[in-house]
């Protein structure tokens, strides 16, 4: 199976008064989502701390919000080691 990334759309009208330039990016294959990324502040709420991924891979549960990783690209990596080895240990 094929997995990519897809950044979230922009916010638009009212959301988009206090939306941060850094958007969020989920990893799917097309038809399920397997983790996404998002931005740890950069918004209303204050400045950029890092990025963190959620995931829930095969049968397992994953947040990292409580380690945030340096950059986008790094989360990103992480995530994918992670949804790799979740799918790898799931039940057939």
């Amino acid at each position: 199976m094929a997995m990519r990334w897809k950044k979230w759309k922009p916010e638009t009208g009212l959301h988009s008064v206090g939306a941060g330039p850094y958007r969020a990016s989920d990893y799917h294959d097309g038809k399920e989502t397997f983790a996404t990324v998002y931005p740890a502040g950069g918004d209303w709420k204050g400045p950029l701390r890092g990025w963190y991924f959620v995931s829930d891979a095969g049968d397992q549960y994953e947040n990292t919000s409580n380690r945030l990783a340096g950059s986008e690209d790094e989360a990103k990596a992480q995530a994918v080691a992670w949804v790799k080895a979740a799918l790898a240990t799931a039940p057939a």
